[in-house]
């Protein structure tokens, strides 16, 4: 038995020493994120969930540890969304699925954000609101040269690179398009299900 990964999954490879067929188990357990790097895929690997800028992807929910709040995924579900807002724009607006003040995770860059919505523009149809970023990454030069001068172990260099807590990131009207929702609360994931769009 070995265990081999290819661009896609993770899976276990057995070869029978009768007959020398080889079978393939898949052995991911895809947590809902894009990431694919070293810890991601050990995390899906080993079945627990991926943590990364205070989220905690898991194969169903997504946890913010920041803020508190839980989210359910509806990337499968995207299409279907923006198709039928698409086909009957009347029907189904970005209020019909969410009201001023609501939270949840867009993708933004190669990444997901936090955004809550503050208002919608009638004409277009858009979703506006606050998107809160974890991005601003600066480095500890201070702690890096102390370091440096003090010790004769080197730590990781990415162990001095800092980012402002996500309230200070904050971006005042920005836009958060149907194609970009990543994750939604309870309450918004129900209002999909009962419309048929999840």
């Amino acid at each position: 038995m070995s265990i081999l990964m290819n661009n896609k999954a993770i899976y276990t490879r057995k070869i029978d020493p009768q007959t020398k067929q080889v079978t393939r188990e898949s052995q991911m357990h895809y947590n809902r994120h894009r990431y694919n790097n070293a810890e991601s895929r050990w995390c899906d690997l080993n079945k627990v969930p991926y943590y990364r800028n205070g989220l905690l992807y898991g194969p169903d929910l997504i946890e913010d540890k920041i803020t508190g709040l839980t989210y359910h995924s509806i990337v499968e579900h995207r299409g279907k969304i923006w198709r039928a807002m698409a086909e009957n724009p009347k029907q189904f607006k970005p209020e019909t699925f969410f009201k001023v003040g609501d939270k949840l995770l867009v993708d933004h860059f190669q990444s997901q954000s936090r955004f809550e919505v503050t208002h919608f523009s009638p004409k277009a149809g858009n979703m506006h609101g606050i998107r809160l970023l974890n991005v601003d990454w600066q480095f500890d030069q201070e702690r890096y040269d102390q370091d440096q001068e003090t010790t004769a172990f080197m730590y990781s260099a990415r162990d001095y690179w800092h980012t402002k807590s996500v309230k200070e990131n904050q971006q005042i009207d920005k836009l958060a398009r149907p194609w970009s929702w990543y994750a939604v609360p309870k309450d918004t994931y129900l209002k999909f299900q009962l419309l048929g769009l999840t």
